[in-house]
């Protein structure tokens, strides 16, 4: 699994290893290293990829999975990779599971409702996890009490009330935009919004699940230096390796 940060090293072909201690710096190099368009080639992340393997793939060696960074510009890799199958459910997991989201009545709430507070409805609770202003819609987690949250029930907190008008139990079936079929985001509240919270069936509606799934696999398609410039490359970052660490360049080569 990969984590949320990158402890960042660069291993040279004469294993001297550097610390970078300017990531920014880092992405600034790597976005000149690459210019000319016929030193790099297009690869699609396959399930299990990860910089190390695609660099030992490649290249032959683990140590220059800093050139999958640089070719994509990458210094997260916790957001810039494509999540594997175990941990993209993981994340929906975390994200979405357990929870559900109650569409409100167009207008119907009186402010903004704040995340963290707890809504009533008669004898049922739940606790505010997100609030989109804009869809009307609330998600919420740890629901208790007699009954449940129901279509015309109004709820309310310390902050606001809002009359429902759909309930989706699963929150990672719920609306998280509205999309044309060539992927431009549209305007709901031009109609699309008022048909879907009337339960109408809207093809333009993407759920919280699509969405998550599109935007990691929009992450697969990358680009990678093609073998034959890898030590190129390798020179050209030692040439500019003061920038991003202690080092320079007559302290490093060989």
């Amino acid at each position: 699994m990969l984590t949320n940060y990158i402890p960042f090293n660069i291993t040279l072909h004469n294993n001297k290893i550097i610390p970078v201690r300017n990531i920014f710096a880092f992405r600034n190099i790597c976005a000149n290293l690459f210019i000319d368009k016929n030193h790099i080639m297009r690869y699609s992340i396959k399930s299990g990829d990860t910089p190390t393997s695609i660099a030992y793939y490649l290249y032959g060696s683990e140590r220059y999975e800093w050139v999958i960074y640089c070719t994509n510009s990458i210094i997260n890799p916790y957001y810039e990779w494509p999540l594997s199958e175990e941990d993209f459910y993981e994340m929906m997991e975390s994200k979405y599971f357990g929870k559900k989201c109650l569409f409100l009545k167009m207008n119907s709430f009186t402010t903004n409702f704040v995340v963290g507070e707890t809504i009533t409805s008669g004898a049922t609770t739940a606790i505010v996890d997100a609030w989109d202003r804009t869809l009307q819609k609330i998600t919420i987690k740890d629901q208790s009490g007699a009954g449940s949250f129901d279509v015309n029930d109004v709820v309310s907190s310390s902050s606001a009330t809002g009359t429902i008008a759909r309930v989706i139990d699963r929150a990672e079936s719920a609306l998280h935009h509205f999309e044309t079929i060539g992927g431009l985001f549209l305007d709901p509240l031009v109609g699309y919004l008022q048909a879907y919270v009337s339960s109408v069936e809207e093809t333009q509606a993407v759920t919280n699940m699509q969405y998550e799934d599109k935007l990691n696999n929009s992450k697969r398609e990358i680009y990678v230096l093609r073998p034959e410039f890898i030590r190129t490359a390798e020179n050209l970052l030692i040439g500019n390796i003061n920038k991003i660490s202690e080092f320079d360049a007559e302290n490093i080569l060989l």
